[in-house]
Formats: C-alpha cells, structure tokens, sequence
C-alpha cells in the first residue's frame, strides 16, 4: 500500500477525457474538427492538451 500511495498520479479524469477528445478530432478530420484544434492549439505553451492539439495539426498537414 505505501507503493501506490507514493506512486506518482496520472492524469485526471477530466484531462484524459480532453486528450480522447482531440483524439477524436484529429481522426474525424472535418473543417470544424480543425478549428477546434486550432482554438485549443492557442491555450497555455505548457498545458498537456495545448500540446497534444498542436501535435494533432502537424500531423494534419
């Protein structure tokens, strides 16, 4: 027990839900999908979902 309570968290329920959605974005593909992205590209340099959307539109291209 004194493992798992030491052992670093992974992400919240919230954050893994946000990083299934630009999942599901960058496979949808649509013209809005992209603006989506493009709008949650433009967040904090270093939030974990700024930078799974960026990488989502580099890929885009």
């Amino acid at each position: 027990m004194e493992l798992l309570r030491l052992a670093p968290a992974g992400p919240s329920a919230d954050m893994r839900r946000g990083l299934r959605a630009v999942r599901v974005l960058a496979w949808a593909g649509t013209p809005a999908a992209k603006a989506v992205l493009e709008k949650l590209a433009d967040g904090a340099p270093d939030a974990s979902l700024t930078r799974e959307a960026r990488s989502a539109l580099a890929r885009w291209k």
